[in-house]
């Protein structure tokens, strides 16, 4: 084998040794259907009336414009019961927790590209702003939206 052949093994095999385990791409999968099209914001709850789940429905509903603008999606799952983003189907929810690693007992918040892989993961309920903020940072959103990102919805109003 040539020098530089071998010198791409190594970076690859390197690059796949340093990735997160949690941050991996989720390629293929329960969510393939999205890949390319929105991202999702996952929300995992041990049952519809966690608090944590109440707070982030808040969060989200009182920041719909900006979802819309960035594209993005929110798929609950609750329990046993999944409920998919528009236009969706849901996927089983055991499916979910197992692809993304989320234990029935946990509240977990996954922010997921449109590249399939997962941005981020809170164990608390995410704030719009925060959640804005780290898509705004992503290139193809920085491609989608003219390199200008957007506001947050505090921001917006305080000025």
């Amino acid at each position: 084998m040539d020098l530089p052949g071998l010198r791409l093994i190594l970076c690859l095999l390197l690059g796949a040794a340093l990735l997160p385990a949690g941050l991996a791409p989720a390629l293929g999968g329960p969510l393939a259907d999205w890949r390319w099209q929105a991202r999702l914001l996952l929300v995992f709850a041990p049952d519809a009336t966690h608090p944590d789940l109440l707070r982030q429905r808040e969060l989200v509903a009182g920041a719909a414009a900006g979802a819309r603008e960035r594209e993005l999606l929110v798929i609950e799952v609750a329990g046993d019961e999944v409920t998919p983003a528009p236009g969706g189907t849901a996927p089983a929810a055991a499916d979910l927790r197992r692809h993304f690693s989320v234990p029935a007992t946990d509240f977990a918040v996954l922010l997921v590209g449109k590249d399939g892989g997962v941005k981020q993961r809170a164990q608390s309920a995410l704030e719009a702003c925060a959640l804005f903020a780290r898509i705004d940072l992503m290139p193809m959103r920085r491609r989608e939206s003219g390199g200008s990102g957007g506001a947050c919805p505090e921001q917006a109003t305080a000025d």
